[in-house]
């Protein structure tokens, strides 16, 4: 009877030491795969400026490939961070493309073309401001007179508030 007692407990022991190394083996290969989705998920950078609403100020997103983006701000003369990073959703239809901050109520909606995207700001559903964006880090050069924003900067190192002309745009 000994014996049956302790061949049950060395079963017994196989069968848990099987168990947990299945569960081992299993969360390490679930690892595995979620760092291989998360190094296979692609993003692209676009660079943006908003010379109306925010002169003096660059802006970096950080689009997904599940729809998701991240929005880094930064001053155009010291470098500094300017916002804590900002989340939010986009999405393409032919070329329009419009993202949609999470927390803030802003939405950028403009039209791609080539290696640029441009449009307009909105706030609530207010227009604020026109912004362009170009397609990796560089700043944009050409489509919203990148340099006025930076020359503006220099005059007046302050964010402007934001503020909304008379009859403003109702977003579409």
């Amino acid at each position: 009877m000994a014996s049956t007692t302790v061949q049950g407990i060395v079963l017994l022991s196989a069968v848990v030491l099987a168990i947990a190394g299945d569960i081992v083996v299993g969360s390490t290969f679930a690892q595995n795969a979620d760092i291989q989705t998360n190094q296979e998920q692609e993003i692209v950078i676009w660079t943006a400026v908003i010379p109306e609403g925010f002169p003096g100020h660059i802006y970096t997103w950080h689009l997904k490939s599940d729809g998701t983006y991240e929005e880094d701000g930064r001053d155009a003369l010291s470098g500094r961070p300017i916002q804590r990073t900002l989340a939010g959703r986009w999405t393409v239809e032919g070329a329009r493309m419009i993202l949609r901050q999470d927390v803030i109520r802003f939405v950028f909606d403009g039209m791609i073309a080539g290696e640029r995207y441009s449009g307009t700001l909105y706030l609530n559903g207010r227009r604020v401001s026109r912004f362009c964006a170009a397609k990796g880090e560089a700043v944009p050069q050409d489509d919203c007179e990148a340099g006025a924003f930076v020359s503006a900067a220099r005059r007046s190192p302050t964010s402007q508030v934001l503020a909304f002309a008379g009859g403003a745009g109702r977003q579409p």
